[in-house]
């Protein structure tokens, strides 16, 4: 049975020791980003945030990477009204931009910190909120929307004053509203 010497015992425990720091300065820099998200209607649960808007929330994601010390958001939609047991990544990235694919990242120090959580919030700013505003109920049900049909079905019915309390009460627990 092969044994691990003391090097690569070292090497294993600094890797562990930055992974750690990696994961404590993406949690501050997530805490930054609370900040600023809360001034435009976003509540957080956990890695979401929210706001509920008319008949849909419109939530973020942010997805740190595994592989370095960088994030992707998602601005995504979820009807009210839906049955899903989970939130639904349907939307845009900020991996579809080529300026934010490269700039939502950070470094060990705070200005580094507060510079990916300022990116954090220009994305939204810029890109996500105007996608927000231009995802009108038509847009919403018509085939090329970015909702699936099960969703665009739910929104439908939402519309006509069919509404289930223990769907929306299940969409707003699950994104924290």
């Amino acid at each position: 049975m092969p044994t691990i010497d003391d090097k690569t015992r070292q090497e294993l425990a600094r890797h562990r020791e930055q992974k750690a720091i990696e994961r404590s300065n993406a949690g501050k820099v997530l805490r930054r980003a609370t900040k600023q998200l809360k001034a435009l209607g976003f509540s957080r649960k956990s890695t979401f945030f929210a706001r509920e808007k008319g008949h849909v929330i419109q939530f973020l994601h942010v997805h740190k990477f595994s592989f370095g010390p960088c994030f992707r958001v998602h601005a995504c939609l979820r009807v009210l009204n839906e049955a899903q047991p989970h939130p639904i990544l349907s939307g845009i990235s900020s991996d579809d931009d080529a300026h934010y694919r490269m700039s939502i990242e950070y470094c060990n120090d705070e200005a580094s910190m507060g510079k990916c959580a300022e990116e954090m919030l220009s994305y939204v700013k810029q890109v996500a909120e105007p996608w927000f505003q231009a995802q009108t109920h038509d847009v919403l049900l018509s085939s090329g929307s970015c909702l699936y049909p099960h969703q665009r079905q739910a929104l439908s019915a939402a519309l006509r004053g069919e509404l289930d309390a223990s769907r929306i009460a299940l969409s707003r627990s699950l994104l924290g509203i």
